[in-house]
């Protein structure tokens, strides 16, 4: 099995030649030396090591916490800061890139080749969960089924389209969420908003439960759903995470027979909802008519275009309206 690759960025020659001289004596491989910022992304871009040990302090416009940043982003490479900076300010900045370790120098080889280790173990469990996550995915997609998952942490890593209409949270604003801020479930007897949904599995670890519950939209849109969850294994069978598939009670019967008729009323309540000026709830029951019609006419119906005009004229009419809130000093007037 090949050792995992190292790429070092260090803008001081005889430091990085010392650090890869300790590497390869713990059997890792030494890829790119580089000095810049600017390189490390280049080069990470081109021959894509399994690990950065990144200096923060580097020549040219990117520092190492902003290369590290491109590199997360871009590649999801792992980092680990090798630095002699440890104020709160530098501390505080690298954190946001979520680094996968921090030594400040000088530091014992120990204490590398340790933290190198939990590095390339933790990016692997990460890795593994994103494969499993994107497979599931696949699988839930053709069902038309929301999926969320986690890390162990309660922390989301993954969610798919039909989970955004539902919860009415987008990929990009739920990912680094705790699960609970868009999984809001409504106790059906009490009316009281759940505070851990899926508590159980989350103790015992390996044990799945389904439910059917009211799940709250963040347009606070109550939707009657059933659920599944499935507590993630990692390599030693430790809890990793959770993956949590949900779909409206009413999606058992689209197939059957009344799909139509439930899409027709989801439309109306969009309809009214838009007339009273409630944008954003009616764009919650657009989207829920759109999946349906989606799914059982294809894309390309007439029925999804003109929801998809009722969407675009809702879109500008509530850009219209937050024009006209504006204060009148933040608007231009045409002369």
């Amino acid at each position: 099995m090949a050792q995992p690759t190292i790429m070092i960025v260090e803008d001081e020659i005889v430091v990085a030649m010392e650090l890869e001289e300790r590497l390869r004596a713990m059997g890792y491989q030494v890829g790119a030396i580089v000095s810049s910022g600017e390189d490390a992304v280049s080069e990470v871009e081109g021959n894509k090591p399994d690990l950065v040990l990144m200096d923060i302090r580097l020549q040219g416009g990117l520092d190492g916490i902003e290369a590290a940043q491109l590199i997360r982003e871009r590649h999801n490479v792992p980092v680990i800061y090798l630095t002699a900076y440890a104020d709160d300010a530098t501390v505080q900045r690298a954190k946001m890139t979520e680094p996968f370790g921090y030594l400040v120098k000088p530091f014992s080889e120990t204490e590398l080749h340790t933290t190198i280790e939990v590095a390339l173990y933790k990016h692997g469990q990460e890795k593994k969960l994103q494969d499993s996550a994107q497979w599931f995915a696949r699988t839930i997609d053709v069902l038309g089924a929301g999926l969320l998952v986690t890390d162990a942490d309660g922390i989301v890593k993954h969610l798919n389209h039909a989970a955004e209409i539902l919860t009415s949270w987008t990929r990009e604003e739920a990912l680094g969420q705790h699960f609970t801020t868009l999984y809001v479930i409504r106790n059906r007897e009490t009316g009281g908003i759940v505070e851990n949904p899926v508590a159980m599995p989350l103790k015992v670890g390996m044990v799945a439960a389904s439910s059917r519950e009211v799940l709250v939209s963040r347009e606070d849109v109550e939707i009657q759903i059933e659920s599944l969850v499935l507590p993630i294994a990692d390599a030693e069978g430790g809890f990793a995470g959770i993956i949590i598939a949900f779909q409206e009670v009413a999606q058992r019967v689209w197939e059957a027979q009344d799909w139509f008729n439930h899409a027709a009323n989801l439309y109306l309540t969009a309809a009214l909802c838009f007339s009273d000026g409630e944008y954003a709830k009616a764009e919650s029951f657009f989207k829920r008519t759109l999946m349906i019609f989606e799914k059982n006419l294809g894309s390309d119906h007439p029925k999804v275009t003109n929801v998809l005009k009722d969407l675009a004229e809702l879109h500008r009419k509530r850009a219209e309206r937050e024009e006209n809130q504006r204060p009148a000093s933040g608007r231009t007037t045409e002369q």
